[in-house]
Formats: structure tokens, sequence, C-alpha cells
């Protein structure tokens, strides 16, 4: 028998924990169709922007409809090379709502690895974040990629709320006043994207089962990196499955994203989850600008997702060793090993700075959707231990 096979721990996940309909959903209806869904709230603090929810849906209907008037349609696969911005959500969630997928490129491969990457999707159309502009002007010069659409980082943030973030400022604006050269070759900035289906119906596209919404990465830690596909089942059960453990996940609640939205954990685990139970979502453009422990201090967020080595930057820094972080209902560890010397170390320093959790290690793959084990409750948290299988879950170790 397979350890997990007698499933005698989802003894201790309570009963109707989440809401049961979540077949036969796109992650547009699904996200959008939550019975608790409330467009006042904030969905994204984006550099100390907020954007609600509202608005998030808005933009995402305005994408479906620019998406169809650029000639996107069911079963295409659409190349995105994009970091944590609000456009690259407004993508994901529009391309799943007409049947198309987002093919996640990460933003640090060289030109060789976009093209390798939009080549194995046959991908033909791009967005893109201005920043790699250079790095896709030959794809559009050599034909690989027909239509381009590029979009500015600071395109959804306000005046006053960049001119409070100097070190993401310095690191993808170029600092005030400096800008870059403007692309020669052919292509549409986001806002003319936006407004070239302005005018355009959004004609309704019925579910499908088992269609792609996005294709992503894996990490290579077992061997060369794969390109996966993930459909809207993929992403709606395991936030299902993941609230059914019952987590202290409430509506409300800030969630702190630190991971790119080009690898399953990002996009699945720390987006699609925290927006489908309506927590504010502080999205992270560049994690190389930002000081992790800064950020605890300055967004006060109830739930963390990170690797170990963002938690070891975080108790070994002087300005939090007198902070109360009490705050912190449950801090994440996933996409990388932790050693048990340093998992009780942040736990002895989580215990002295009041915090009543323990970190919770988890594990996952990106097949999977990310994330398939997790302790949802401190009471059980064991150290070295990535946690119960989720629900109805079978999980084997093999020599």
């Amino acid at each position: 028998m397979y350890p997990s096979q007698e499933r005698r721990h989802e003894a201790h996940f309570p009963k109707d924990a989440a809401p049961p309909a979540y077949e036969g959903k796109t992650i547009y209806d699904y996200l959008f169709g939550q019975p608790d869904f409330n467009p006042k709230l904030p969905a994204f603090n984006y550099l100390d922007t907020r954007i609600t929810y509202g608005t998030f849906k808005e933009q995402c209907d305005q994408t479906v409809r620019a998406l169809a008037a650029l000639g996107v349609k069911r079963g295409d696969v659409v190349a995105v090379i994009m970091p944590s911005i609000p456009e690259v959500f407004y993508l994901v969630y529009a391309l799943s709502r007409i049947g198309a997928a987002a093919n996640m490129i990460d933003v640090r491969y060289p030109t060789n690895g976009f093209r390798e990457q939009i080549e194995l999707t046959h991908s033909t159309v791009l967005f893109a974040f201005d920043g790699v502009a250079d790095k896709v002007a030959p794809l559009i010069e050599e034909g690989t990629i027909e239509k381009a659409v590029l979009v500015s980082p600071s395109r959804s943030v306000g005046p006053r709320s960049l001119l409070k973030n100097k070190a993401v400022r310095k690191a993808f604006f170029q600092g005030l006043g400096k800008k870059e050269p403007k692309p020669t070759f052919p292509h549409l900035v986001w806002d003319e994207f936006i407004a070239a289906g302005s005018d355009q119906e959004i004609a309704p596209v019925g579910f499908e089962a088992n269609t792609p919404v996005v294709a992503v990465s894996t990490g290579g830690t077992t061997g060369t990196p794969k390109k996966v596909l993930l459909t809207n089942e993929n992403f709606n059960s395991s936030v299902h499955l993941i609230r059914r453990m019952g987590f202290n996940f409430l509506q409300g609640h800030i969630w702190y994203d630190i991971m790119p939205p080009f690898i399953a954990y990002g996009l699945v685990n720390g987006l699609h989850l925290p927006l489908c139970v309506g927590m504010e979502v502080v999205i992270v453009p560049d994690p190389n600008a930002i000081e992790v422990e800064k950020e605890l201090l300055k967004y006060r967020p109830n739930h963390v997702t990170g690797t170990a080595g963002h938690w070891e930057d975080v108790i070994n820094s002087p300005i939090v060793q007198n902070e109360d972080l009490s705050f912190l209902i449950t801090p994440i560890c996933g996409g990388d090993s932790v050693n048990a010397k340093l998992e009780k170390s942040i736990n002895v320093f989580f215990d002295a700075h009041g915090l009543d959790a323990k970190l919770r290690v988890g594990y996952g793959l990106t097949e999977c959707g990310g994330a398939t084990s997790v302790f949802p409750d401190k009471r059980w948290v064991s150290v070295q231990s990535v946690g119960f299988p989720f629900p109805d879950s079978a999980v084997a170790a093999f020599k």
C-alpha cells in the first residue's frame, strides 16, 4: 500500500471548509464566481497602489476584448515574458476565459532561451515587459513572433506610489526622467492593445475539460527542466483542496507573494489561492530589488510564501530583532529544501517574536500545479516533515 493510501490524516481536516463548486469552470469563472466575491475589496497591492477586485475584473474583461481584436482564439498559446505586474494576471485570467493558454517564460532567459520556449509551444503572439525589448527584438525581426505587445511595469503604478519605492524604481524604471530608447520593431504598447478591443463583443466560450491555461517550466531539480501544461482543473482543484485542509485563510487577509508568475508555485499557490479566498495580494515585480524583512514590517502580511533563503534573511536581519511579528499567521516555505538546523532556528525566532506559528514546509511538483503536501495547522508541524498530503491524494516514496 502507498504510505498515504489510507489517508488517516484527513480526520484532522474540517468538513465543508471550502466552497464545493469548483469543477467545470475556468479559473476566471471560479475566481470571479466565488460566493462571497466583493468587488470593493483590494485584490492587489502593487508598489503601494491598490487595485480592487472590481477593477481587476474590469481589466480582465477589457483584455478579453483586446485579445479577440488581436486575433487570439481558443486553442492558441500566447508567449508571456513578464514579472509579477498586474497586466500579467489580467492576461492569464483573460486567456482562460477564451480557452487559450499563456506560455509563461522566465524573464531572465537570453534571446536563445526565449526562442526555444516560444518554438516549443508554437507561439506567434508575444506579451512582454519593456525591459526585455532588446532581447525579443531578434525574434520579431526573424519572424518567430508575428505580433508583439509591450507593457511597462510602471503602467499600473500611481505617481505617488512610484516615488515611495526607490529600490524598485531603480531596478525597473531606471530612475525618474530616464527612458530607454523606444523599440524600433513593430509592436503595440499595452494601452494601444486595450484600445483596439474597445468595440469588440465578448463572445461566450463554453468550458471544455482539460483545456490548458498555462505552460510553465519545471525547476530541473531531478533532471533537465521540462515544459508542463496546467489546466483549469489543476488550478481550481489545488485551491479547493488546500482550503479543505482548514487553513486560517480569511477574506481581507494580506498575502505576500514573492514567487514569480512563471513557476507553478507562484501562479497557482501564491496567486490563484489567495485571490479565490478574497485576500489582498502584495505582488513583487523584482525580488532582487527588495529586502524581505523590510517588506514584512511595511505590509504586515498574514500569509507569506517564500523559500528557505527568504526566511533565513529575515531571522538574520538586525532590523527585525526587536519587532513584534505576531501579524504572521502562515509562514510558508517551499520551492527548495530547508535543513533541520535552519528550520529549528526559524521556529525559535518566531517564538521569540510573538508569532503563534511555525514554519510550514511544503512539498510539490509543477505537474500537480505546485504544492501537494503541507501542514495546515502549527499543532502538527514536525521538523523536516513536508506535512499532510492534500485531501484525496496519495503520496509514495520510492527507492
